[in-house]
Parts: C-alpha cells; sequence; structure tokens
C-alpha cells in the first residue's frame, strides 16, 4: 500500500512539475522581451511529439525516474536558456513583443497575461489579413454587387465596393453588412429561403457569403426590422424567466413582395 501511495506521489508531483515548466516557459520569455507566436509554436510542438513527446509521457509512470526527470528538465531549461532565444526566434516559435504588447505585460507580469497577449495578437493579424466578401445578387437585372472588408481593432475595414454599390458611402455599406450578419445570424430556414443567404469557406483567409438584394432594405421591408425588435426582447425574456419552459416558440411575419412569410423562433432553455 505504501509503495502504491509513494508511486502514485511520484507521478503526480512528476507532471506538477512538468506543468511548473511549462508556463514558466512564457513567463520568462515575456520577462526578455519576446512572445510566443502559439499557431508556429503549435506546429512545432507537433512535430516534437512525435520523436520526444510520447517517450516523455510514458515516463511520468515510472517512479522516481519520473521526478529525476523533471530535475533535469528544469536543471537543463536554467543552462541554456539564453541561447535557445536565438533557436526559437530562428524557428519563428517567438518575436519581439511590440511597444503596446510590452506595456500590457507590465501591467500584468504573468504567464497568463502573456499567453492572453499572444492569443489575441494572433487573432488580430488573422483579422486584418482574412478577407470577407458579401455577394448580393440583384434579381432584377441578374447583377451582382461584392463589398470587400475586414476587420482592424474589432471594427469593420470596407477595403470596397463593386457594381451597384461601387459609389455608396462607407457608413451605407456597413449598414448593409449589419444587416446581413443580423439575417445570417438566425440560421432560420424562413429567413434562409427570404434573403438567398449561402455561406462558404473559400479558404483559410476568405470568407464568402452570398445573399440576394433583399438585404438592401427599402421602406415596404420595414417589418424585418419590427421582427429583429421582437426576437430580441423574445430572447430576453427566455433568458430572465426561471419559469420559463424547456421548450418555448414564437412566430412572426415578415413581408415578402405583398406575400407574407412565417418565421418561426425557438428557444431552448439552457441547464446552468
Amino acid at each position: 500500500m505504501g509503495f502504491l501511495i509513494t508511486y502514485l506521489l511520484t507521478v503526480v508531483a512528476s507532471i506538477a512539475m512538468e506543468i511548473k515548466l511549462g508556463t514558466r516557459v512564457y513567463k520568462d520569455y515575456a520577462d526578455e522581451g519576446y512572445i510566443f507566436n502559439p499557431k508556429r509554436n503549435k506546429e512545432v510542438s507537433n512535430d516534437n511529439y512525435e520523436s520526444y513527446g510520447k517517450n516523455n509521457l510514458l515516463l511520468h509512470f515510472v517512479p522516481f525516474i519520473n521526478v529525476l526527470n523533471e530535475i533535469k528538465k528544469v536543471s537543463t531549461y536554467n543552462k541554456e536558456f539564453e541561447e535557445s532565444i536565438d533557436g526559437m526566434l530562428s524557428q519563428g516559435c517567438i518575436r519581439k513583443m511590440t511597444k503596446e504588447e510590452q506595456e500590457a505585460y507590465k501591467k500584468r507580469p504573468t504567464w497568463l497575461n502573456s499567453m492572453k497577449i499572444a492569443n489575441e495578437s494572433e487573432q488580430k493579424n488573422i483579422d486584418e489579413h482574412r478577407l470577407n466578401r458579401l455577394d448580393i445578387y440583384h434579381e432584377e437585372d441578374d447583377e451582382h454587387s461584392i463589398i470587400s472588408y475586414n476587420f482592424l481593432g474589432g471594427k469593420i475595414n470596407i477595403l470596397g465596393a463593386t457594381g451597384h454599390l461601387c459609389d455608396k458611402s462607407e457608413e451605407y455599406l456597413k449598414d448593409v453588412l449589419l444587416k446581413a450578419s443580423i439575417a445570417i445570424s438566425f440560421q432560420e430556414p424562413s429567413v434562409v429561403e427570404h434573403y438567398g443567404i449561402k455561406c462558404k469557406e473559400a479558404n483559410d483567409y476568405m470568407c464568402i457569403v452570398e445573399m440576394n438584394d433583399k438585404i438592401l432594405l427599402d421602406a415596404k421591408e420595414d417589418e424585418f426590422n419590427e421582427v429583429i425588435e421582437s426576437v430580441k426582447e423574445y430572447a430576453k425574456e427566455a433568458t430572465e424567466k426561471e419559469d420559463r419552459p424547456e421548450v418555448s416558440s414564437r412566430e412572426f411575419t415578415i413581408n415578402d413582395n405583398g406575400k407574407e412569410k412565417v418565421l418561426k423562433i425557438e428557444r431552448r432553455r439552457t441547464n446552468k
């Protein structure tokens, strides 16, 4: 019984030591002014796992050797940390922090904050380089208008527009994109049919959304705005009501060129 307890303690200790070293790495590099590139670091880690990771995982379950192995890793890391910076830079696993990132890290110099900054920076880079396109089909003259945009600082950045929308203002185009996002977010058959919505990923850096020109709402289609407000109110009500049923639904009417279409919204109670 005593051996079993000792065995379990060494396993837990070795795993804890590895986790501690792993988190320390993020802070140590951040203290030196470097930050990890999450995507590239993951690629290198996956490659290393095939030759090193599996054996390292098995060592956690070899009593006493597991702890000695972790002590050795810490000792090696301490000795080779300075030299490892050049290697990590050459592999693209780390990069120099920007001035803004350094200021954000100094406010809370922890390994967790360095990871948060790294992930946010990577997402910002993806958003800035991702080309999004909204392709609007005009049924009356069988023409297409395309709005191209990306995101800068979490805000829509209009890159250009073609077709009937080429001479529209930036604010007008942003309004069209907002209405499009609302229509797409419904993911409800009657809305998809009403707007002719088609979404597809062309590749990692381009999202294409096709939709007919009903998204360019005119005065006679104000009913859709009323539906939006009704759904928002219904969603809020469903969230706040403690005695709400497990499943509830409500129907709204959309005016489609003089024909009425029914939009059915269903809310399911989420167990906390």
